[in-house]
């Protein structure tokens, strides 16, 4: 089987549910946003070779999103010009990484990895919370849709689905959808009244959102409408460090210049100053330095991925790093970060290709005029 998606699978209609893996609900999804993104990858996976094609399937089918990632990375830098060779021996290690990069008169081992915020824990929470959700979506309610404002989970314990949607469907249905609408639609309740279910496995804060009249009497392919969150302090510099370090030593002393990419899949807000502090050190102010004009100085804390005290620089082993934050649907006009890293032990060159490349040179940091993924990624 030469193609990426699995066909024969029943088609799916609607959202993907909570609890749908996601290479099911590409292979099967009829919408039309989902069968452009199938048939861009699967010209994409045409061009991976032959004998790399069932791997590279069974990374998509166990964890799609660092299937998804290879596969634009083979992509991106065939594109650029670069000859690629997957999973390329090493020596004094057993383990291959992903690449093998050769152009523009570089050689170049390219390693991916997909960062993502949470804990192992908070993993295995989302996973309970996608199992209730499934369940409540499936409520017996026609004419609202479910509000949850807070929900928190106390244990391990899967909660219990059946019996929280029962409460909730008794809870929802008592109201009277049309003095509800009105009364929100003309702005004498400014939100939904709030109940709460609790035992000892979950806390919920719920209530009803009345459906417009057209929306009435029937049920939805999901009866959850609204989804609270609890607040979360995020830190996307510290994040993306130790997403470096996981890769920086796999492979031991190589023999050829190494460039990690990151894939920083759930990362809210990153931009250029989340990459920067990463790489180069967190930026400091000095407030005795402050003058009345508003002027201040500025400098670096030597804790960057790439930066060290006495300017020794530190994880030399690491020819450069790529940033970015891509999925199916937004790869072409995402932002890129690819810095290389002057202390090197084996420096790397990418100023020829196509890329936008940062460097640092006699202390200033330069950047290419390079394209964007969508203008090198062109079909």
């Amino acid at each position: 089987m030469n193609i990426l998606f699995d066909r024969e699978q029943q088609e799916i209609f609607g959202p993907q549910g909570h609890h749908q893996n996601n290479y099911t609900y590409y292979s099967g999804s009829n919408r039309e946003e989902i069968i452009q993104i199938r048939l861009q990858l699967e010209k994409w996976f045409e061009a991976y070779p032959d004998s790399d094609k069932d791997d590279l399937r069974n990374n998509f089918k166990n964890d799609f999103d660092a299937g998804f990632f290879e596969l634009f990375l083979f992509t991106l830098f065939q594109k650029i010009g670069y000859c690629v060779k997957i999973h390329p021996k090493v020596p004094n290690s057993t383990k291959k990484p992903d690449f093998l990069v050769t152009g523009f008169g570089q050689e170049f081992y390219l390693e991916a990895k997909v960062s993502f915020y949470d804990s192992q824990e908070e993993k295995s929470a989302k996973k309970m919370l996608a199992s209730l959700y499934s369940v409540l979506d499936q409520s017996d309610i026609s004419d609202f849709f479910i509000y949850i404002r807070r929900i928190a989970l106390k244990g391990n314990q899967q909660p219990r689905a059946n019996i929280i949607r029962k409460a909730m469907e008794k809870t929802i249905n008592s109201y009277d959808v049309n003095d509800l609408f009105e009364k929100m639609n003309n702005g004498k309740i400014n939100q939904p009244f709030i109940h709460i279910y609790e035992d000892d496995n979950i806390y919920i804060e719920y209530g009803p959102i009345p459906k417009s009249n057209k929306g009435r009497g029937k049920k939805n392919h999901r009866a959850i409408g609204v989804y609270g969150m609890d607040a979360k302090i995020l830190n996307n510099v510290e994040s993306l460090r130790k997403a470096l370090k996981v890769k920086s030593g796999r492979y031991g002393i190589l023999d050829k210049p190494y460039l990690i990419a990151i894939n920083a899949v759930d990362m809210l807000a990153l931009d250029k100053d989340d990459v920067m502090d990463c790489l180069m050190g967190s930026t400091c102010i000095v407030p005795e330095l402050i003058t009345n004009q508003n002027a201040f100085q500025e400098f670096r804390e030597h804790d960057g991925f790439f930066t060290g005290r006495n300017d020794k620089g530190q994880n030399t082993r690491v020819s450069a790093a790529m940033i970015t934050k891509i999925h199916p649907s937004n790869w072409r006009d995402s932002d890129y970060w690819i810095f290389e890293n002057e202390m090197a032990i084996l420096p790397i060159n990418l100023r020829n290709s196509s890329l936008i490349i940062r460097f640092i040179q006699d202390g200033i940091i330069y950047r290419t005029s390079g394209k964007s993924f969508g203008d090198i990624i062109v079909y």
